[in-house]
């Protein structure tokens, strides 16, 4: 009975910050196979490191990396700082992140991310960080597992997904080869 739980509870975790009721899938598989060679989505939403409201699209015309996290997600407080000191390095490439606005989220995280805003200020986030509906996300990228990240051409056009297990190595080997 306790491996049962034990595993039940490690599916669950693993999701990191996924729906209640969506089901959790081991493999990532699916992500890459599904938006890899198709437009990137347009999201809209708050930029948390500037001001005003941006477009995920606005900044079509140079190779992106698209990191979507979500604040009260341990892996995605892991992989986050690590993507920003990247961004820091790759800059020929735009790294714009994807926040998920999530209420019941809010207020679960750890000291210095309790919200969105909040995290970005304590983990040194400062590439632009648009706060975007959760349901608007989950339909546009078929979210679930998150930190996701996209690498995007020039075009708009996602050439390669990675789903959270991954390092910054391999999205660093990716990105540099975008055009």
């Amino acid at each position: 009975m306790i491996p049962l739980l034990f595993l039940a509870t490690l599916l669950a975790l693993g999701a990191c910050g996924g729906d209640d009721d969506k089901e959790v899938i081991p493999t990532p598989s699916v992500i890459p196979d599904q938006l890899v060679g198709k437009q990137l989505p347009e999201a809209i939403g708050d930029n948390l490191t500037g001001t005003g409201t941006a477009k995920l699209r606005s900044f079509k015309g140079t190779p992106m990396v698209v990191p979507i996290w979500l604040n009260a997600c341990p892996d995605c407080q892991k992989a986050m700082p690590e993507l920003q000191s990247l961004a820091g390095r790759l800059t020929s490439v735009k790294f714009v992140s994807l926040a998920i606005d999530d209420k019941k989220a809010n207020g679960s995280g750890p000291k210095g991310y309790e919200t969105p805003k909040a995290f970005v200020n304590t983990a040194g986030i400062t590439m632009p960080a648009l706060l975007v509906a959760r349901a608007e996300l989950d339909a546009a990228f078929n979210l679930y597992r998150i930190p996701t990240v996209f690498l995007v051409d020039s075009s708009g056009v996602i050439v390669k997904a990675f789903v959270w297990p991954f390092t910054t190595a391999e999205i660093e080997a990716a990105a540099v080869a975008l055009k």
